[in-house]
């Protein structure tokens, strides 16, 4: 739990031309965008250089000594802390389930259905309600953060954990690209943090609860790594 976190003080003053390196996973972007703000404010002469090349290429450039930082949205296997890695919990973030701001469908899901849609048992909308019309899962790569989250839920432990012939995965882990694919009938799952300032994409409720609500079902941890 985040109380076994490890705290330390603040530091009051940051020698000049420090530079912090930060890569890993692309949730903690906007996290990491408002650190960055925040840090070079608060201490002139220092950089905060950003990447997100995902969570196991951040890892291994820790690992290496390229980076000072990765962020990882899960949590250190027994491994890894084994390997002197230390995590810090941010937060955990809601994962959405979306649809393309022109889709007709405007119900609401269950944790159940979206498992069978991400499954490739429900085809089709009007098999929850909506108009016919045949539903296309737009599908994260599988080094996915979000993607192998889902499977920590029930609902997806209690079959295979694979997709069917409704979804086309993607190559890149790019929220951006998961939405431009969706179009009129596509149907996916992105962070909650990376909605808002995209544009023709809504979320659906689940259980009639919005990712703001406290109930909502699907989420996920955004963690800090370093070095010990």
């Amino acid at each position: 739990s985040a109380t076994e976190d490890p705290s330390f003080p603040l530091p009051k003053t940051v020698e000049n031309n420090t530079k912090i390196r930060i890569d890993g996973s692309s949730g903690m972007m906007p996290i990491n965008q408002s650190l960055k703000e925040s840090f070079e404010k608060q201490f002139s002469g220092t950089s905060v250089e950003l990447a997100a090349n995902g969570t196991d290429s951040g890892l291994k450039a820790l690992q290496d000594s390229k980076i000072d930082i990765a962020t990882i949205a899960r949590d250190l296997t027994p491994e890894e802390k084994a390997q002197g890695l230390e995590q810090l919990h941010v937060r955990r973030e809601k994962i959405a389930i979306v649809v393309g701001a022109g889709n007709p469908f405007k119900g609401n899901l269950t944790s159940k259905q979206f498992a069978k849609i991400f499954r490739g048992e429900i085809t089709n909308w009007s098999e929850v309600g909506g108009r016919d019309g045949k539903i296309r899962f737009i599908d994260r790569p599988s080094t996915s953060d979000t993607r192998e989250s889902l499977r920590d839920y029930p609902v997806f432990k209690s079959d295979k954990f694979a997709t069917g012939s409704t979804a086309t995965q993607l190559a890149d882990d790019n929220t951006a690209e998961v939405i431009k694919q969706l179009g009129k009938n596509g149907i996916s799952y992105v962070l909650v943090n990376q909605i808002s300032k995209l544009q023709n994409v809504r979320s659906l409720k689940l259980h009639n609860t919005s990712p703001d609500d406290a109930k909502y079902p699907f989420s996920q941890p955004l963690v800090y790594v370093y070095k010990k």
